[in-house]
């Protein structure tokens, strides 16, 4: 009865309860005999249906946050409701979260939401300094070249790749007269890779895409660098694929 998903159940079972006692005590005013309280309310157990699609995602959460675990990571706060410290309003009940980072005082808050809201939400969770994932994939990927990182094997690759994201905001600008105030917002704020990840984590494609593909210069958005091989160890499976299939609907691959 304790799960978040039974809590309709939990609220119908203690109404019953709740009214078996009051309908007894107020009979007992009635005849002027005291209520029996020489009895004690059973504790009631609930089995709900859970369907297996929960019961397999929760197994996933699980299994990652094992994995993460041995990766040096810390434990994480699960089903964890985040709100918005200004209004108060539930940005998230991410599936797991690190506040202090995934090991505590080293980088920013994590959080794992599988079931995202609408991308004001996101977007806000972004802004109050949270790295967001929305899928176990994305978040296994970004701890592994984390570490990769930390290891030295992808610091040439990842300065590579930053430089590419400075280029397209210069050639966008230079040769398809299109300036992507907003995208050089986000490279001043996340820098080119972070940039790149909350590109494609979005559910949608970005304004500059649509005006480069508007432009015929699909060869100077995020989507066109991330399919790139000499990119590869930088995105996960997920990731790739989200930009080839954007691409390969506009007919570019």
């Amino acid at each position: 009865m304790w799960e978040v998903e039974n809590y309709t159940d939990f609220l119908a079972a203690r109404r019953e309860l709740l009214a078996g006692t009051a309908n007894s005590f107020l009979a007992g005013l009635r005849s002027s005999a005291l209520p029996d309280t020489s009895t004690t309310l059973e504790r009631t157990t609930m089995v709900a249906d859970v369907p297996d699609d929960q019961d397999s995602r929760a197994d996933e959460v699980a299994a990652l946050i094992t994995e993460l675990t041995e990766l040096g990571c810390s434990e994480p706060a699960v089903d964890s409701e985040i709100a918005d410290p200004a209004t108060g309003q539930v940005l998230a009940i991410a599936e797991a979260c690190w506040p202090e980072g995934l090991q505590p005082g080293q980088g920013n808050p994590v959080v794992l939401e599988l079931d995202p809201g609408e991308a004001a939400e996101l977007a806000r969770l972004s802004e109050l300094g949270y790295e967001v994932f929305t899928s176990c994939d994305s978040l296994r990927g970004y701890v592994r070249r984390r570490n990769q990182e930390a290891a030295g094997l992808t610091a040439e690759v990842r300065a590579a790749f930053e430089r590419a994201m400075k280029d397209v905001y210069v050639r966008a600008k230079k040769e398809a007269n299109y300036t992507a105030g907003y995208f050089l917002t986000m490279l001043s704020s996340y820098g080119g890779l972070g940039t790149a990840h909350r590109l494609l984590a979005s559910s949608e494609v970005s304004s500059g895409f649509t005006a480069l593909f508007e432009r015929g210069r699909l060869d100077l958005t995020v989507e066109a660098l991330a399919v790139k091989p000499e990119f590869a160890d930088l995105f996960t499976e997920d990731e790739v694929e989200t930009a080839r299939e954007r691409l390969r609907q506009l007919g570019y691959l």
